[in-house]
């Protein structure tokens, strides 16, 4: 799959995770080049929700609870805002526009879709600047709308990686309760560093029902072959089918991957249960969904 992006947090990584920090002081909203923050304190304990743009878009819904659980001080200390006494804003569209924001992901988490795009439309006209924190909560929505659309065919067949031999996702599936797909490319440096930790979550969720399926978006013989030689490197036996994508009307199109990792869990009947990055706790809610013995293991240490 030509184009494809083979870090989803390749320019996220250096900026941090999306964090909560506990602060005292005067109610306050800071917009940055590259952050949305908002501190709630007065005389109250405060907090501080920062979102940097690249890191959203690598763990975007990450911690959108905890910026929607914002909202009721947001609307509480509204109207104590004064631009005079603010050090960090330059005009009160850029406090407006966080406010905003705010709503739209507390509408966003209450699955309130034309709140959310009222409020986040808002936003973007309020502060433009802030856009690249903005979009990408837009793309996760539209992503989530296109994939109630979606109906992945389970009879279509697959080259396997390793062995060669065709095969499609109903096998893989049988009368399991659901089924993971993983895209991933053995050109990703992310995927080759998280390879072990995909291997646990496989061998912890094949035993349960779910059959696991891992597919190459790229279909040339050079991104095979080093697929290949990566997995059998391992010296183990790699957990669940591994296949190349069809040239013609690739999966991969069909659920929108854009970048990898990216896993999408399917319900047995085809549902589109979730599609995004695998490190997101929203990929173990949707898999908790298929049973209650699904619960996310412990991943391995960094070395």
């Amino acid at each position: 799959m030509p184009g494809i992006g083979l870090d989803a947090d390749e320019h996220g990584r250096a900026s941090g995770r999306l964090a909560l920090l506990e602060a005292r002081g005067k109610f306050e909203a800071v917009r940055g080049h590259h952050a949305v923050v908002v501190v709630a304190g007065g005389d109250e304990r405060g907090r501080v929700a920062h979102a940097g743009p690249e890191t959203v878009q690598r763990r975007v819904g990450a911690e959108d609870a905890e910026i929607a659980a914002l909202l009721p001080e947001v609307e509480r200390r509204k109207a104590d805002f004064n631009l005079e006494d603010s050090e960090v804003f330059a005009a009160e569209d850029d406090w407006l526009a966080v406010t905003e924001y705010i709503r739209a992901i507390a509408s966003l988490k209450q699955g309130d879709s034309a709140g959310f795009k009222k409020h986040i439309t808002e936003a973007f006209w309020l502060s433009p600047r802030q856009g690249a924190a903005f979009a990408p909560h837009i793309e996760r929505m539209r992503l989530m709308d296109a994939m109630k659309a979606v109906k992945v065919d389970f009879d279509k067949k697959y080259k396997d990686s390793l062995d060669g031999k065709m095969v499609s996702l109903g096998e893989v599936l049988g009368d399991g309760k659901g089924l993971l797909l993983h895209f991933w490319s053995p050109w990703s440096r992310e995927c080759e560093a998280t390879l072990a930790d995909f291997f646990l979550t496989a061998e912890h969720v094949i035993p349960k029902g779910v059959g696991v399926v891992s597919i190459l978006p790229e279909t040339t013989a050079k991104v095979n072959a080093d697929a290949k030689a990566m997995l059998l490197a391992t010296g183990k036996d790699v957990p669940g089918r591994w296949i190349v994508d069809s040239k013609k009307a690739p999966v991969s199109h069909q659920l929108k991957v854009q970048s990898v990792p990216v896993v999408v869990l399917l319900s047995a009947d085809g549902r589109i249960l979730y599609n995004g990055h695998p490190a997101e706790e929203n990929f173990w809610k949707a898999l908790g969904t298929l049973g209650p013995g699904i619960l996310r293991p412990e991943m391995r240490e960094e070395k």
